[in-house]
């Protein structure tokens, strides 16, 4: 059976689908353990971070994904494109679009991109749409920083537009004695506020101070890039236990109507045990005349900092293993899923300008994994497990 899970207002309803399954011989497959995948892939290629553009009933799911079976050293940039029919998406295979570069700052590994429609001349031509990325010149991804890539189509492979990163992580800045490793300036998410060139990118900042900042680029003619200094973004009224809370790998997505941003953010940062990521995702909503504002006092003891976030949907805390988990269908075994243990590096999807499909709902993607040891799987086989699930929210006062 194929199952999704759908949250609308402040009730939560489980919708059932039926799907084929491809026959794939002896290949071993990725753990099931609860709500389906968006798409099939055997066990030895992961499929991460996604960022999806929707337009009408065809969209586009841009991933991170290893272009070698069983290789966690050849990341790239994949797409897979989809129609909708009878409520249903129905996927087409991967296409790689963008490789790490030959020799370069992304030599070694290009990840968590995102795609926004647009005007942006280079080299003589004017490229509908442009990609911004992480990328690192380390297999590990550390150290990243941030670089475009433009394509006339939305699905092309893309071009370079610069041998150097246009986000730049300098290590030997961090701290005195500067670390070997740190992971950088990653996961970029990109939203026009012209429809043209004019971009503001958002991206996670993990150096000796982590933090979420902003950048303003004018793109309209690549050759002679403007840009912005990096802004602070305001975090206040994002609370997770953890003690730097932040909007950890958030994708941003704008409505316009409202002039509200929504956002999903990892829930609480990495966790112990492999993979140290994240085991939760959580969608947060501001307005967006307040994320760049400054308190006029320090945090103490006697002050507390004015909200800007609130949950998207206030019955909605996160999405985690027990929202994933799934009841068997009538008739068959009557026992429970118990859902995913790591989910991380979601996204919304939105329009190709990175503006809301919806005021009242949003659609979240978001990658899940198995556990290291867990039963079925040997090695180093869960960094592989890796796979791409939705899961829709109402908005909630």
């Amino acid at each position: 059976m194929r199952r999704k899970l759908l949250l609308t207002g402040l009730l939560a309803a489980t919708v059932l689908f039926t799907a084929a399954c491809s026959p794939m011989g002896q290949s071993k497959q990725k753990p099931l353990t609860g709500i389906d995948a968006c798409f099939n892939e055997e066990l030895g290629h992961y499929n991460e971070s996604p960022s999806v553009i929707r337009q009408g009933a065809t969209q586009y799911m841009f991933y991170t994904r290893n272009e070698t079976k069983n290789d966690d050293t050849t990341d790239t940039i994949a797409v897979r494109k989809a129609t909708l029919s009878g409520g249903k998406w129905s996927y087409g295979d991967a296409k790689t679009i963008l490789r790490p570069s030959e020799n370069g700052w992304d030599k070694a590994s290009v990840f968590g991109a995102d795609v926004v429609k647009g005007k942006f001349a280079f080299e003589g031509k004017t490229y509908s749409y442009l990609m911004v990325y992480s990328g690192s010149s380390k297999s590990n991804r550390g150290n990243a920083q941030i670089g475009f890539a433009v394509s006339e189509t939305i699905d092309g492979e893309y071009i370079r537009v610069s041998d150097k990163p246009l986000v730049v992580f300098d290590k030997t800045t961090q701290t005195p004695v500067g670390l070997k490793n740190y992971k950088g300036a990653v996961e970029p998410s990109i939203v026009s506020y012209d429809q043209k060139g004019k971009v503001t990118v958002f991206y996670t900042f993990y150096g000796y101070f982590e933090c979420n900042y902003a950048m303003q680029f004018d793109l309209s003619d690549l050759s002679a890039i403007k840009k912005s200094g990096n802004v602070r973004v305001n975090t206040a009224g994002v609370a997770d236990g953890v003690e730097n809370t932040m909007l950890y790998s958030g994708d941003w997505v704008y409505d316009p109507d409202e002039d509200m941003y929504a956002v999903c953010r990892n829930y609480g940062g990495k966790v112990s045990g492999l993979p140290t990521v994240s085991e939760a995702v959580q969608t947060l909503k501001a307005s967006g005349a307040d994320i760049y504002k400054i308190n006029d006092n320090a945090p103490n003891e006697n002050t507390m900092l004015t909200a800007v976030w609130s949950l998207y949907n206030n019955k909605q805390r996160r999405i985690s293993a027990v929202h994933t988990a799934m009841d068997s269908p009538d008739g068959e075994d009557m026992t429970r899923t118990n859902g995913y243990k790591r989910i991380y590096n979601g996204c919304i999807a939105s329009d190709a300008y990175g503006y809301t499909i919806s005021s009242r709902e949003i659609n979240v993607y978001f990658t899940s994994s198995a556990l290291s040891g867990a039963e079925g799987l040997e090695g180093d086989e869960y960094k592989f497990t890796p796979m791409i699930h939705e899961y829709t929210i109402g908005r909630g006062a």
